[in-house]
């Protein structure tokens, strides 16, 4: 056992917790610096625990507390050290296992694509707990992010590769390593008391419940398109497959009909990427968009009239920023784009924004016109001077593609 590392990783407070939550019993100690904890089932057992880690003794008492807790346990002194150090989260590991397994490295475009799947995931099930929604337009969680830089990554054996997330499971607030965790600010009116397991440890369960749905070709109810969306573009191109396995903590019984690990193959991915597409097509924000037709890129066809894509450089209800979309016109809508293209006449229309990608889509186009036609209704419908004072962040007609 590397001694530094110990020292580094355990308290007093955590050992004693974790010995509580085990069974284990305080007794009178004949030591004012040692506390005496003993367990009678399966059998007698007597440890001491130094009731502070600068006790000169501390490392001694300590190695030979963890040695018997290994044997009594049936474990290894490595698992021990991890429980004690760890007592008051969930160590949830997302397990790499390369199809190149002679290599020993993992590509660095790849573990970065994985942690901020991970990231997006842990933020989405959350999400999913606090206020189930087909698809969020936010996620927020900033606590996820921090605590993030208590994980680890390393490789576990050539091709192998873990990243393990220690994620607080018991009372909303949780100090861990240093650092606060508040809950989101829609989670404040939650009953939830310290005495049972947190939002985390409910969206960890969430988390494999989700995924474990999904490969085996079902859906867990109340799972958002931002869900899927992260775990489907965690497919590496060097991976085969990712297992997310969980080490529950010793505070609270380990949950029912969770599964404690779920593998991912390489052929699942798909089928997340598909679910999160679906989600965020029927949840997409409908709105009014108003702006100027950058680009035609319709089709003739067989009567000789265009019709077909249409790029946009678009302004929404509430956006501060352009929107670069594409959307489909038909004949009709799509001589009024032309008309409006070829004169610099800004458009309005009311669509559903699905996808803010560059270029963002919008589907279900309805009232496509020239927005002179809006400018006595008082909708607040952008008019072309509002781009050319600076209002917004537009570009001049005369930076519009052609």
């Amino acid at each position: 056992m590397n001694n530094e590392i110990f020292l580094n990783h355990v308290s007093a407070e955590s050992v004693v917790r974790y010995l509580k939550a085990k069974g284990w019993c305080r007794q009178r100690s004949p030591w004012d610096e040692c506390f005496v904890y003993t367990r009678e089932e399966p059998k007698p057992m007597l440890v001491y625990v130094p009731k502070s880690e600068t006790d000169t003794k501390w490392n001694e008492t300590m190695k030979k507390t963890v040695r018997e807790l290994a044997v009594y346990e049936g474990r290894s002194e490595a698992d021990v050290v991890s429980s004690l150090s760890s007592p008051f989260c969930d160590k949830i590991g997302f397990r790499v296992v390369s199809e190149r397994a002679d290599t020993h490295m993992l590509n660095f475009s790849s573990a970065r694509k994985m942690v901020l799947g991970i990231i997006v995931a842990f933020k989405a099930a959350v999400k999913d707990v606090v206020s189930p929604g087909q698809y969020h337009s936010r996620l927020g969680g900033k606590e996820i992010s921090e605590m993030m830089n208590t994980a680890q990554f390393g490789l576990t054996q050539p091709g192998s590769y873990v990243f393990n997330v220690f994620v607080p499971a018991g009372e909303p607030h949780v100090v861990m390593e240093n650092a606060q965790f508040p809950l989101f600010d829609d989670c404040e009116n939650l009953d939830d008391t310290e005495d049972g397991p947190g939002i985390f440890r409910q969206a960890t369960c969430h988390l494999l419940k989700a995924v474990d749905s999904v490969v085996r070709g079902g859906v867990e109810p109340g799972t958002s398109g931002n869900f899927y969306e992260a775990i489907g573009k965690m497919d590496l191109w060097d991976s085969g497959e990712i297992e997310i396995s969980a080490d529950w903590s010793v505070l609270f019984a380990p949950p029912q009909g969770v599964p404690s690990c779920v593998t991912i193959r390489k052929t699942d991915f798909s089928s997340f990427i598909q679910k999160g597409n679906e989600l965020k097509r029927v949840s997409g924000v409908r709105q009014t968009f108003s702006g100027f037709v950058a680009k035609l890129m319709g089709k003739t066809g067989d009567d000789g009239l265009p019709a077909g894509e249409v790029h946009v450089n678009v302004l929404g209800n509430n956006d501060t920023k352009m929107i670069r979309a594409k959307i489909e016109l038909d004949r009709s809508l799509y001589h009024i784009a032309t008309e409006c293209h070829d004169r610099g006449v800004p458009v309005v229309f009311e669509g559903t924004l699905l996808d803010k990608g560059k270029p963002a889509l919008i589907e279900k186009i309805t009232g496509f016109r020239a927005s002179s036609q809006a400018e006595d209704s008082g909708d607040g419908v952008a008019k072309e001077n509002d781009f050319s004072k600076g209002s917004a962040e537009f570009p001049e007609k005369s930076d519009i593609a052609h």
